[in-house]
């Protein structure tokens, strides 16, 4: 567990941005790839378009980030 206290710029958290990374960027690929299949009519969601706009926006907003941690 991370101490929530920790500033943005010690070397505790500048290394969990850097841990995070990877899992958040396969992650927002894999949302983006959902959202592809669905519109291309390959796959059925019950989560709507507009739900994975917003998502998508929100992990590409936090992958700008964990690259300027």
């Amino acid at each position: 567990m991370t101490n929530p206290e920790l500033p943005l710029s010690s070397d505790t958290m500048i290394q969990l941005s850097r841990d995070i990374y990877p899992v958040v960027l396969a992650y927002c690929q894999f949302e983006g790839y959902m959202q592809y299949l669905r519109i291309q009519n390959k796959v059925i969601l019950s989560l709507t378009p507009v739900y994975f706009n917003g998502t998508l926006l929100e992990n590409a907003e936090y992958l700008r980030i964990l690259r300027h941690s």
